[in-house]
């Protein structure tokens, strides 16, 4: 997968999450019930604290992981890796929410988390929108553990250069598959 149809894929998902989320669209209550729920669990109400998005951001990043290491372990084809496959296989929450293939948002979650293989079936990318200072903590956390970064995505991640606070993206890590199968229990 070429990074510029990666990010044609990105641009074109927030906008069809954007247009759902205006027009109402999309979501049976059914569904919308169980992203309530996932929000509850990742992010409690009232939260607007920049610490509880920090929290939910390490909550689903993780969970994304341990989805991935489940499905793998169930012997399913990393080719098929994405949030709604991982909710079928019941390896993620349903609650995070995923959408169907084709749809160019497939990899993400109702969450802003995105899972996926990345190049081969020996790499797995995990990321997770927001401000650099939210995703701060899932960085330093995994960063020893990846093969590539990239934030604000496409921007491949350089340690030693100053990204102000504010700046907002996608953080995308990629793993190779040796560490998601010991990704069990990892902080």
């Amino acid at each position: 997968m070429n990074i510029q149809h990666l990010a044609k894929g990105l641009v074109v998902g927030m906008v069809v999450v954007a247009m759902f989320a205006l027009s109402g669209c999309g979501d049976s209550g059914q569904k919308k019930e169980a992203q309530e729920k996932a929000s509850s669990k990742v992010q409690p109400a009232g939260v607007s604290q920049p610490q509880d998005v920090v929290k939910k951001n390490l909550t689903q990043f993780e969970d994304l992981l341990k989805a991935t290491k489940c499905y793998i372990d169930k012997g399913l084809d990393v080719k098929e890796l994405y949030p709604l496959t991982a909710e079928s296989a019941d390896c993620l929450d349903k609650g995070y929410g995923g959408y169907e293939r084709p749809a160019p948002n497939y990899n993400w979650t109702h969450q802003d988390g995105w899972l996926g293989m990345w190049g081969n079936k020996n790499q797995i990318g995990v990321g997770l929108s927001g401000s650099f200072e939210e995703i701060k903590p899932v960085l330093e956390r995994y960063k020893a553990d990846v093969r590539e970064i990239f934030f604000p995505y496409p921007t491949k991640y350089e340690p030693n250069k100053a990204i102000p606070s504010d700046t907002k993206g996608l953080l995308l890590m990629v793993f190779p598959k040796e560490f998601v199968m010991g990704a069990e229990g990892k902080k």
